[in-house]
């Protein structure tokens, strides 16, 4: 029998949150427009970083007891390799596309008619935006331990705004309530003494 030492449990550097939905918020929005080469931590070789949104999500309202409200995690939502590209550090080695995570977040923002308008966007509009999202654990590429959170893109859309009476359908509405024929309001006047 092999005796092994214990250590202490792996701290992730984030939370790991799982919710069905959400209300979230980003903050520091910040888009990176090129395509990055980055060491690995362990030295163990480099990877292509794509151009992408990166920002703070802020969890607004959990929908349940609050016991998440204001946990903050970082996100990107990042473009999409180009299939046949050759030179992966150029901007035209990658691709916004239909059915990805920064897919989502534009659609979620700008509408489903983003791809049809030009697929243009400005980072600021991001900046403060809340929309509603489940969250799932973050695992690193091939699978592993939770390493932190991070928004379910399938699950991604805007609040909608609520509906502006006009003022014709208000004064209706208060008419209607006001409306009492005699004998409701004879009963209402015999119960209020």
């Amino acid at each position: 029998m092999v005796k092994i030492p214990i250590g202490e449990e792996k701290q992730t550097e984030q939370p790991v949150i799982t919710l069905n939905m959400a209300k979230l918020k980003m903050t520091n929005v910040e888009w990176n427009s090129e395509p990055e080469e980055i060491q690995k931590k362990d030295g163990g070789g480099t990877f292509i970083s794509p151009p992408h949104l990166n920002t703070q999500i802020e969890i607004v309202d959990d929908y349940g007891d609050g016991a998440f409200d204001g946990g903050k995690f970082w996100e990107k939502f990042r473009l999409s390799p180009v299939e046949d590209a050759e030179d992966q550090l150029s901007i035209k080695a990658w691709e916004g596309r239909p059915g990805t995570k920064f897919a989502a977040c534009m659609e979620s923002k700008y509408g489903p008619t983003f791809w049809k308008s030009g697929a243009e966007f400005d980072p600021v509009d991001f900046e403060g935006w809340e929309f509603n999202a489940g969250l799932i654990p973050r695992k690193p590429p091939g699978g592993g331990t939770a390493t932190g959170t991070q928004v379910d893109y399938k699950s991604m859309h805007s609040i909608p705004k609520p509906k502006k009476k006009t003022k014709a359908t208000k004064e209706a509405e208060e008419s209607a309530a006001n409306d009492l024929t005699e004998a409701e309001e004879q009963a209402m006047h015999k119960a209020l003494g």
